[in-house]
């Protein structure tokens, strides 16, 4: 155990931590939890407290060393949601970013805020079309520079003159080691940093373009919102003594660089060496959760309109990210399975899990009963577009809204539990038209058809097997999982044994801590669903 190292993951209701050896990956002991609170009130607005969230990540790493026996830590990683954090002039000091509540403790900004609408389409019509077409050609009001901007009106220049910003993810690697060194993944991922592989800035000229300063444009970026980066797995700094107390380990212990939530689950797993001569230039990340995050990587850039970057050093350093994703996944599914008269009758003690089995289940039943092949083909007649919540991607639009086409009354032997299963699966499948989607404008816009050969799926929805099934027949691709279910923290104690130089870099890391499942347990697509798919691939562009 003397290569022991920690993942930390912050997500939008908890903190978890891991302690995994730095030799295989595997898991030393039970993965700790805490919640985290937030709060959420008028139209879009989603607000944490750093403080709780350092408390939460604090009683895990705890609980995760003493479970794991105690081991020599080497290093510690941690990645986290892209939420904004507020901070004084002074250290740690902590300021308000609320409109309901002026308590300093609600000092962040949680991902999925949507306050800032107006202030992305005012960055989308003035800003310099080479820094938007880094995403997709239009910025998220999900993104850093819309909310910054809309802190800066409505907080006032005295509030925000007096503060500086971090990237969840940075703060809490602020907290671990006093260094304020910001990540890469989040600088040009959610800030509109530019950074390639000649050069690493703030643009002037795009900032004063939005009107985010008055003047001094770069050295007031520098001082707001760091002057210090590096790739994520790179060293911030040792861990220092007043975090190295709360987290009852020694002080000096090397703290990595962090990245996003999303991006360490695609480090968690694209990079494992599975005997098939793939790497991560070959597989798609698909991190599918509540929402759901594609990712792929490539030597050189390649834009594609409606998915965000290139991103340099972004997730694997020394290469370019696109990021194209979902703002509803499984938070979609759940709610469309909740609409059934059984679901209806055991919403408070049915988990999402069971729910889906019983679904799945009906689903077969139903195909059977009427002749069918595959239970696929119930959805013939029922169309979805998923953009219950906005879209991100290829459209950028947070005002879309989804639909369900092709809806009959529950007549004859077919049951309201039958339609609610059939309007699940359809919606399971859009979600997979959506991937494939994404997969075909990256390969356009890369002038490569065989760019991307393999899907590995990590989070909640990696456990669903028909949505496994779904994104296999819909792509004709092979889907699979990473071996051991946590992606995302193991991610995090990849880029930690990178930190250490207990791996020279990072692809190193993954390499020899990361795996896949066999090649017997994976998804391949059923040829004989090609054309179905197909055809309903055709509707669901037309609908969109």
């Amino acid at each position: 155990l003397k290569n022991a190292v920690i993942g930390v993951d912050v997500g939008s209701g908890s903190a978890r931590a891991g302690v995994f050896s730095s030799e295989d990956g595997s898991l030393l002991g039970p993965v700790a939890k805490s919640p985290i609170q937030s709060w959420e009130y008028g139209d879009g607005f989603a607000e944490q407290s750093s403080e709780d969230i350092w408390q939460s990540v604090c009683t895990v790493v705890k609980e995760a060393v003493m479970s794991a026996g105690s081991p020599e830590i080497r290093g510690l990683g941690i990645d986290a949601t892209c939420s904004l954090v507020a901070v004084g002039k002074e250290y740690f000091d902590k300021r308000s970013v609320s409109l309901e509540n002026n308590s300093d403790d609600r000092d962040v900004v949680l991902w999925m805020d949507h306050r800032a609408s107006v202030e992305a389409a005012h960055i989308n019509r003035v800003g310099q079309a080479d820094v938007l077409s880094t995403v997709g050609g239009a910025v998220s009001l999900e993104m850093e520079m819309p909310k910054l901007l809309w802190l800066r009106k409505h907080k006032g220049d005295e509030w925000f003159d007096s503060c500086k910003f971090f990237d969840l993810t940075d703060y809490l690697t602020w907290r671990a080691s006093g260094s304020e060194k910001r990540s890469l993944c989040t600088l040009v991922c959610k800030w509109c940093f530019e950074a390639s592989k000649s050069q690493m800035r703030w643009r002037g000229d795009f900032l004063k373009a939005i009107g985010i300063f008055d003047n001094d444009m770069e050295n007031n970026a520098q001082r707001a919102f760091g002057s210090e980066f590096g790739a994520p797995g790179s060293l911030a700094a040792g861990l220092s003594s007043t975090a190295a107390a709360e987290f009852d380990l020694k002080p000096g212990i090397p703290v990595a660089i962090g990245a996003i939530d999303a991006h360490a689950g695609g480090i968690g797993c694209v990079g494992a060496d599975a005997g098939d001569g793939l790497n991560y230039i070959d597989r798609l990340a698909l991190v599918a959760g509540t929402s759901a995050c594609h990712m792929v990587t490539s030597a050189e850039p390649c834009f594609t309109p409606g998915v965000w970057g290139p991103y340099y050093n972004a997730m694997v350093p020394g290469t370019y990210l696109n990021e194209a994703g979902q703002s509803s996944a499984g938070q979609l599914l759940d709610a469309l399975a909740k609409r059934g008269v059984l679901c209806k009758e055991n919403v408070s003690t049915e988990t999402s899990f069971a729910r889906a089995e019983r679904l799945r289940s009906r689903l077969t039943q139903l195909a059977v009963s009427k002749g069918l092949a595959d239970p696929a083909l119930l959805t013939a007649n029922i169309h979805v577009d998923p953009d219950f919540r906005g879209n991100r991607s290829p459209w950028a639009d947070p005002q879309r809204r989804g639909s369900l086409i092709g809806l009959g009354l529950p007549l004859g032997d077919d049951s309201e539990e039958d339609h609610t299963a059939v309007i699940w699966l359809a919606a399971c499948q859009a979600l997979a038209y959506q991937t494939r989607g994404i997969i075909e404008n990256l390969r356009v816009a890369k002038h490569n058809d065989s760019w991307i050969r393999q899907i590995v799926v990590s989070g909640g929805l990696a456990n669903d097997p028909l949505y496994l099934s779904a994104h296999a027949d819909v792509t004709g691709l092979e889907v699979t999982r990473a071996r051991d279910g946590e992606a995302v923290l193991l991610g995090a104690a990849v880029l930690a044994a990178s930190a250490a130089q207990i791996y020279p870099d990072v692809p190193a890391a993954m390499r020899a801590m990361t795996h896949l499942l066999s090649a017997q347990e994976s998804v391949f697509p059923d040829p004989r669903l090609k054309t179905y798919h197909d055809a309903k691939f055709t509707i669901f562009n037309e609908l969109q």
